[in-house]
């Protein structure tokens, strides 16, 4: 039996985002208008990040290279913009408070980790698009070694890289193997919550 303590809002499913009911918005022709303009065209390209910065175009990372869009440059008043389509009032005072915030954000269609920071320059903005499904040891997307580490009934499991390399659906693969294979209590503190793992 698997909970998660919600520190934040994010929540994502094992095998598909909690909550997710609305279609993607149709992909615009021209440049995006809104935040979640732009998310629809990463979801349907399968992006791995949005990067957006006060004076520079929209930028990618596909595949790990980060290329620049054919997009206008962003204005201080689009990123602002883009920063309240994602942050509740509350959100947005801690934010101004401490100039950098990490969260997720549900857009309906798919759900993103959420990085802000500003600079003297402005606001950054990074969107990572979460994987709606967790790799599964029984599809061979996860080294079988990590597979019997979930067996062991004592002892303590770090999880340590570089950004990027996996942490996080490496932990929740091993936390969906033991909830749906040991009969245990299992509590997961995070924060933003990623994956929401439901009781089986």
């Amino acid at each position: 039996m698997a909970q998660s303590l919600p520190p934040s809002a994010a929540e994502v499913h094992p095998s598909q985002p909690s909550g997710l009911s609305a279609a993607a918005p149709e992909v615009p022709d021209a440049a995006p208008r809104s935040l979640r303009e732009m998310v629809a065209v990463a979801h349907q390209r399968q992006v791995e990040e949005i990067h957006l910065g006060v004076g520079e175009q929209p930028r990618f990372r596909e595949q790990g290279e980060i290329n620049p869009t054919d997009w206008p440059r962003s204005s201080a008043e689009d990123i602002n913009q883009m920063v309240t389509e994602v942050l509740s009032e509350a959100q947005l005072s801690s934010f101004k408070a401490d100039n950098e915030y990490n969260g997720a954000h549900d857009f309906g269609f798919t759900r993103a980790g959420i990085s802000l920071f500003r600079s003297p320059c402005g606001s950054f903005i990074r969107v990572r698009l979460i994987q709606p499904k967790i790799p599964a040891f029984s599809e061979g997307e996860l080294p079988p070694e990590i597979d019997t580490l979930t067996r062991n009934s004592t002892g303590l499991i770090l999880v340590t890289g570089a950004g990027r390399s996996g942490k996080t659906t490496t932990v929740a693969a091993m936390i969906d193997r033991l909830n749906r294979t040991a009969p245990r209590h299992i509590l997961c503190l995070e924060d933003p919550i990623v994956y929401m793992h439901q009781s089986e």
